[in-house]
């Protein structure tokens, strides 16, 4: 079998579940009323990094993009305390943070995966060209 034909799907499940298990740890933050930036920057230091760990090397199908997108999204919804039934947009929810992945809330369309939250990788999203400037000479 060839290694570009590799299945993620099992690494990505496991990510998410750890990812979550982070975020479950981090229960009492989430309930507490600290701002909305601190909790973002808790959730990006703490919770992001476990979910993308090895996402550098991840070939994504549009499956497992859209699952990405989905369990990024419901954790923001858990630490900010917003539900589901609000029917508050996503865009209102994300706020500043970049998404991860996909092309559903960037205008750069030349790859599905944004990678402005992976450092090892050359980021391609043109809302950041100050980061691109500093992670690649």
């Amino acid at each position: 079998k060839s290694i570009y034909s590799f299945n993620y799907s099992r690494d990505i499940n496991v990510r998410k579940g750890l990812a979550w298990k982070a975020l479950q740890s981090l229960n009492a933050f989430w309930k507490s009323d600290m701002s909305r930036k601190i909790k973002t920057k808790i959730f990006i230091t703490a919770v992001e990094p476990v979910l993308l760990y090895g996402a550098e090397t991840w070939t994504l199908k549009k499956t497992d993009t859209r699952a990405l997108n989905g369990v990024y999204t419901r954790m923001l919804r858990r630490v900010f305390g917003v539900s589901w039934k609000s029917h508050t947009p996503n865009s209102v929810l994300y706020g500043n943070i970049p998404p991860c992945f996909g092309d559903r809330y960037h205008k750069d369309t030349t790859t599905s995966f944004c990678r402005t939250c992976v450092p090892t990788a050359r980021p391609t999203c043109s809302t950041t060209p100050f980061l691109a400037t500093i992670l690649w000479p």
